[in-house]
């Protein structure tokens, strides 16, 4: 099987390739998938992440569940933890850790149900995750089970197989341009 870090290398390398254009026509795509999915319109509270180097943008999540009075809340990692800070514009965010928009004021986000968008560098087709390799997510989402979890990606961010360890915590739902697992 395949190590993590060589699947991380050779998807971002993939990555560094796109040219913004394709980073916002397939971004579209992936965000209109969500759009219409139940999962969506059943949470009032969407958290999210902001879509850095060629992954799917989410600005466009971002600005319809802001307009569609929904509570959206981003990342910010602070001393080594990450937790979500409500928003309520675009412009609360601030390039923050490893040069990723956080939000740069609000309150700490604490529903008791929401709906966490999750990014991730690769993906095997049964939703196991490569990240960055910090394990935010995970450790996230090991302190709130009751959230709902849907990641997004690109169609080459998808791979036979990912090593799995015991603490990765998979997305119940991943969608990309033209599948959903």
């Amino acid at each position: 099987m395949v190590k993590k870090e060589d699947i991380r290398k050779r998807i971002l390398d993939i990555r560094q390739t796109l040219s913004l254009y394709e980073v916002a026509r397939n971004s579209k795509i992936v965000i209109d998938r969500l759009l219409a999915t139940k999962e969506y319109h059943f949470y009032d509270c969407i958290y999210t992440y902001v879509g850095f180097g060629g992954e799917v943008s989410t600005q466009l999540l971002i600005e319809t569940a802001l307009n569609e009075g929904k509570k959206v809340a981003c990342p910010k990692i602070a001393y080594g933890e990450m937790n979500f800070y409500y928003i309520n514009h675009m412009e609360d965010l601030e390039p923050g850790h490893f040069g990723v928009m956080e939000p740069s004021t609000g309150s700490i986000a604490e529903s008791y149900e929401a709906l966490v968008v999750i990014p991730g560098v690769a993906f095997d087709l049964k939703r196991n995750r490569v990240g960055f390799g910090k394990g935010y997510y995970d450790k996230y989402l090991e302190k709130h089970k009751s959230y709902a979890t849907i990641a997004l990606a690109f169609d080459f961010q998808i791979t036979e197989s990912v090593v799995s360890e015991p603490f990765d915590i998979k997305p119940q739902f991943l969608i990309t341009e033209t599948r959903i697992f």
